[in-house]
């Protein structure tokens, strides 16, 4: 390849058209004055295989009848043009004959020569084993049939060799040989790859640093890190690119700290035995700045201590440039930064910062706004939906033709959106038109449809209960008034549980989100169950729900009740029930506040639920026996905290929960059915009985046998739980499919009553997982478990278990 590109740049540069002595003419014309004119009497073209002499003459731009002179700018021009089609290896134009014209100029026919570049027949790769075969085709771009350029090959080379270098393989060589074949046009291509070492960061050291230890700057680079035993989550591969980026991360964190001059002098890097590379970064921190005056002008709308308030910085704060980037533009997870304090306000301020340096080692701020006149949304469309109703989406949008324009109004918008899991939600971007000289704003969302209707199956096996399942079908974005089409945003589920030969249940719901287009929901249920799990019982009850959502304290928060009647029919109590009829009409609230940004994988933001129910109030029956009679309590917590953002994107999350619950007997005859008792283990699918997920133990093996009095009624089960759970999770992607794998540990107990509770008491597990929702099957997802201690007093360790799950969540 640089014989050619030298070649061809030798030859634009020289001017002759062949290789002739400087300020000689051209072969075949005779010397002398070279102000003699000449007549282009004829073109032919030589050495061509596939390409049209007609073509190669017209791109050449020479014909016949043209007059020049020589040397002549258009014989180098046409040289040019023939070494653009990048077909050429070669290209001369010379003279073939002349003769002498009437008029006295001389004729001359051309001739173009050419030697054509082969065609390719065939490659082969081998010598790869890090990098697929795939990857390296996509990154050559070879095409059978196509022109083997010497700069096509290099550029292939080239993004083969970044992909080498991105994996850390840094002195990989890629070496493309043509291989002649029978047929004198066409060449294969050997493409020979030596991978060689791995490069493996060891060291990563710092020379400068008086006053922030090497750990620190350490840790602030993201993608370059030292190779060492412990760090399981490191491979130590050096990336060029990343560690480029690392240098500037390591600035953000000395600005971070106060030190707004540090600077990175310089770095080495070397390498040590056969693949250990060594990093040397010199820095100069400069001085540590604190915050002397923070002054404000330009503030009208709001006063200068709000704007000074919401920036966040006092006099004698440490100057951290990042945060003080943050606080005047944000947006900051709570939207307290000062951009937000005008844009949610309609005020599209331009916000900026002068620092001025003071005794050498302070800073006096001033900031300067713009507040610009006050915007408001004049326009709100939606585009892109082919199933859900205009009506469902825009009553979930907090951006409303003329309200104010607000940027945390537009961020809640699409959270909201992404909760209802109807659409693409990587496609979630709205569109924005400021109208110039004006105070409009035109906004469009724009949302790409995605299946929410769910075909649900689960399935389990427990010790307690074998194998149980469930089987049902779920329309998440039903519409009563056209139920063949949909996009009404109701819910309607039909589902049927069987737990072996112990457990059959059928239930229909329905639920309306949004009743007469308020953010009030209405539903029912049905449903009717027989059970064998310890007693035998058939029941059949129906529920009806009413749910708000809440303006104070926030609108995250809301509140749901539900009324509901049980009728049971004992036929066999098993020793704690007693045979006949048991009614029961109870009254549940769940006041609950929900912040998450996604409702497959959040990323951010918090749940918490607090559930209580009363039965006390039973139905009137032909022959009454014990009507239940008690209270129950539940409080659950959910925090999802981002632990690493690849892309701009969420990646590693971590989730911690707690969840607490508590039984009693209320009245003069207390009782709480069986069926109400708290148990615990596995998957939680352990059905006909309220039991708690714990991985790593059978299904509902965890609770109270038998209390200290035999004849306790709360037997078998419990009145108080407690389970806490801490859960690492990585997105692989989440559009179209989203997949995630996990890892857990998880520890949670059931006791006879919270008299008994012992905190320190608790059966431990850890394990991994995986997720992946299918479109039209919902989650699927599959955990292995490890329980550290037996289910009973005297047992061994739970071990290994493994847990499935088909449209639930643990």
């Amino acid at each position: 390849m640089r014989f050619f590109l030298a070649a061809f740049f030798l030859l634009i540069a020289s001017g002759p058209i062949t290789a002739q002595t400087p300020g000689a003419p051209p072969s075949g014309i005779p010397s002398g004055t070279m102000e003699q004119q000449y007549t282009v009497l004829g073109i032919s073209v030589s050495g061509n295989r596939t390409s049209d002499p007609q073509t190669i003459i017209s791109q050449s731009g020479l014909y016949k009848g043209e007059h020049l002179t020589l040397p002549s700018d258009v014989i180098r021009s046409a040289i040019q043009q023939l070494w653009s089609m990048g077909i050429f290896s070669d290209v001369e134009v010379i003279v073939d004959k002349q003769a002498a014209q009437p008029d006295g100029t001389i004729g001359l026919f051309l001739g173009i020569h050419v030697a054509e570049l082969p065609h390719l027949g065939k490659y082969t790769i081998t010598g790869n084993k890090e990098i697929k075969t795939t990857d390296i085709d996509k990154a050559l771009a070879l095409r059978p049939g196509d022109f083997v350029r010497p700069w096509d090959l290099e550029t292939g080379r080239m993004r083969v060799k970044a992909l080498y270098e991105k994996e850390g393989y840094h002195f990989a060589t890629i070496t493309p040989t043509q291989v002649p074949t029978s047929d004198t046009g066409t060449v294969d291509l050997a493409i020979s790859i030596n991978e060689g070492r791995e490069m493996i960061v060891r060291h990563v050291d710092f020379a400068g640093n008086d006053h922030i230890p090497s750990g620190d700057l350490r840790s602030a680079m993201e993608d370059t890190k030292e190779k060492v035993w412990w760090k399981i989550f490191s491979s130590g591969a050096f990336d060029e690119k990343k560690y480029e980026t690392d240098k500037g991360k390591i600035l953000d964190y000395y600005h971070s700290k106060g030190y707004r001059d540090a600077q990175i002098l310089g770095d080495s890097i070397w390498v040590t035995g056969e693949n250990d590379l060594n990093i040397l970064i010199n820095v100069s921190e400069g001085p540590q700045y604190h915050v002397r005056n923070i002054a404000v002008i330009g503030a009208e709308v709001f006063t200068p201590d709000e704007v000074r308030d919401h920036l966040g910085f006092h006099k004698g704060d440490i100057y951290d440039m990042v945060r003080l980037e943050a606080n005047l533009h944000g947006p900051t997870p709570d939207f307290t930064d000062v951009g937000s304090l005008y844009y949610d306000k309609g005020y599209l301020a331009n916000i900026g910062k002068e620092e001025t340096v003071v005794e050498t080692d302070s800073i006096d701020l001033l900031i300067r706004v713009q507040e610009g006149k006050q915007h408001f949304f004049r326009y709100v469309d939606i585009k892109g939906n082919t199933k859900t109703k205009d009506y469902v989406i825009r009553r979930e949008l907090f951006t409303r033709p003329g309200d104010a324009f607000s940027r945390a109004a537009i961020i809640r918008s699409i959270r909201q959106l992404a909760q209802l899991n109807y659409f693409n939600q990587e496609k979630l971007q709205p569109e924005f038109n400021i109208q110039p000289d004006a105070t409009d704003v035109d906004i469009t969302y724009n949302v790409e449809e995605k299946s929410s209707d769910t075909f649900n199956a689960s399935v389990g096996y427990g010790g307690v209960l074998g194998l149980t399942g469930s089987i049902g079908v779920s329309f998440n974005n039903f519409d009563i008034a056209d139920p063949l089409h949909g996009g009404g945003g109701e819910v309607l589920s039909v589902s049927a549980e069987i737990g072996a030969s112990a457990y059959r249940t059928l239930s229909l719901s329905f639920t309306e989100p949004w009743l007469n287009q308020r953010p009030t929901s209405l539903g029912f249920t049905v449903y009717t169950t027989h059970s064998e799990y310890v007693y035998t019982a058939d029941r059949t009850g129906a529920a009806l729900s009413l749910g708000r959502r809440f303006k104070w304290p926030d609108d995250f928060f809301r509140g749901d009740w539900t009324l509901a009647a049980q009728h049971s029919n004992i036929t066999n109590g098993g020793g704690i029930y007693t045979v006949g009829i048991h009614d029961e009409t109870s009254i549940q609230q769940v006041i609950s506040r929900i912040s998450t940004d996604n409702p497959i994988f959040p990323t951010t933001g918090s749940e918490f639920s607090f559930l209580t129910r009363l039965a006390f109030l039973p139905l009137p029956s032909i022959a009454p026996n014990q009507p239940s009679n008690y209270f129950k309590n539940t409080f659950t917590m959910k925090f999802y905290t981002p632990m690493l953002s690849i892309g701009g994107q969420n990646k590693l999350v971590l989730m911690t929960s707690a969840d607490v619950g508590q039984l009693g007997g209320v009245g003069s005859t207390p009782f709480v059915p069986p069926t109400e008792l708290f148990v615990m283990g596995g998957s939680g699918l352990a059905t006909g009985i309220f039991s708690v997920p714990l991985r790593g133990y059978d299904d509902a093996s965890i609770g109270v046998q038998k209390g200290s009095n035999p004849s306790s009624i709360y037997a078998p089960g419990g009145l108080a739980y407690s389970r806490y759970v801490a859960e690492l999770r990585f997105i692989v992607s989440l559009e179209p499919i989203p997949i995630y794998f996990l890892t857990f540990a998880e520890a949670g107990n059931v006791w006879e009553d919270f008299s008994h509770a012992d905190l320190f008491d608790l059966k431990r597990a850890l394990g991994v997982g995986a997720r992946v929702q299918v479109p039209a099957v919902g989650l699927i997802g599959i955990d292995f478990g490890y329980g550290f201690d037996s289910h009973t007093a005297f047992g061994a360790p739970a071990g290994w278990h493994t847990h499935f799950q088909f449209g639930r969540g643990f």
